[in-house]
């Protein structure tokens, strides 16, 4: 459903990352699709009903020599930010990084509208 996610307006250059929403018995799980993003390059700030996901993915595997022939993927920051149909109070926020997919658990007594 459209209602659960609201993109922010972005005022920079950063891509923004595809994510699924899922609702789950204990709070919420989002995956993210950072495929070559580092766990340790990601960020993640809950503030209201608003989650907001940053990171940075790298070029690591260009070498001397190399020259551009083709360049499709984004390689800098990224901002994703979510609004969520529910106020959040205090989160516990666990993540899990699996294939390129980061899933990121919100998990909190959660007051809904």
């Amino acid at each position: 459903m459209s209602f659960l996610i609201r993109e922010a307006p972005e005022e920079d250059d950063s891509w923004q990352p595809r994510v699924d929403i899922y609702q789950a018995s204990d709070g919420w799980v989002i995956k993210v699709d950072v495929a070559g993003v580092r766990i340790e390059d990601v960020s993640v700030r809950v503030s209201g009903s608003m989650v907001e996901i940053t990171g940075t993915r790298r070029d690591l595997t260009v070498d001397r020599g190399w020259s551009c022939y083709a360049m499709e993927i984004a390689y800098n920051r990224f901002r994703r930010t979510l609004e969520l149909p529910c106020q959040f109070g205090s989160v516990e926020l666990s993540s899990d990084y699996q294939e390129g997919m980061l899933l990121i658990h919100l998990l909190s007594e959660v007051n809904q509208p």
